[in-house]
């Protein structure tokens, strides 16, 4: 864990707040913390999983890996964001499998209020620098997938297209992709 707290800092700031979460919803015995950081580039506010990344999940074929899951939010936001990471991570127990590249995970509605954002998005976490997205540790290596706030039409398209092309979508636009009232690209 102390690696893990060494990369937080690293690239995410000053530690704010940490609230824990354990329960057993469904007879899952789940237990992490949830890490929010003070504001950064933007204003932005990383909020992230401490403790997920201690179960192995499957990913691929015949692939393991563990994972912490990122949102960056408006400060006003970071409790809902805590929700959002809850909601996907207890997901992610259930099946026990690592989010894909790209993949769009949860379609429950609106992710914000008053924003039309109502998917979120597995994807690399741009907005921390290059050398954020994976940690190897001395026994193990960590993923940290940031939760992207998507509109439906960009999931859609997404669905239809591939990440691939929405990939291309988003390197095209000048869109700050962490702000969860922006327009939709597609």
């Amino acid at each position: 864990m102390e690696e893990l707290d060494a990369h937080f800092r690293r690239y995410l700031g000053r530690l704010a707040g940490i609230r824990k979460f354990s329960g057993a919803p469904e007879g899952l015995d789940v237990e992490f913390d949830l890490l929010t950081f003070e504001p950064g580039e933007g204003g932005f506010v990383p909020v992230i999983s401490r403790g997920l990344s201690s179960h192995v999940l499957s990913m691929g074929v015949a692939r393991n890996t563990r994972v912490e899951l990122l949102m960056l939010v408006p400060e006003t936001l970071s409790e809902l964001a805590e929700s959002r990471i809850c909601d996907i991570a207890l997901d992610v127990f259930r099946s026990h499998r690592a989010p894909g590249r790209s993949q769009v995970l949860d379609q429950r509605g609106e992710v914000f209020p008053d924003s039309d954002m109502n998917a979120l998005m597995s994807v690399a976490p741009v907005y921390q620098g290059s050398g954020f997205f994976v940690l190897d540790t001395s026994a193990e290596r960590i993923l940290f997938p940031w939760l992207m706030p998507i509109t439906a039409a960009e999931a859609e398209f997404v669905e239809l297209n591939g990440s691939d092309a929405f990939e291309a979508v988003l390197e095209e636009s000048n869109v700050d992709m962490r702000n969860p009232y922006r327009e939709s690209l597609c």
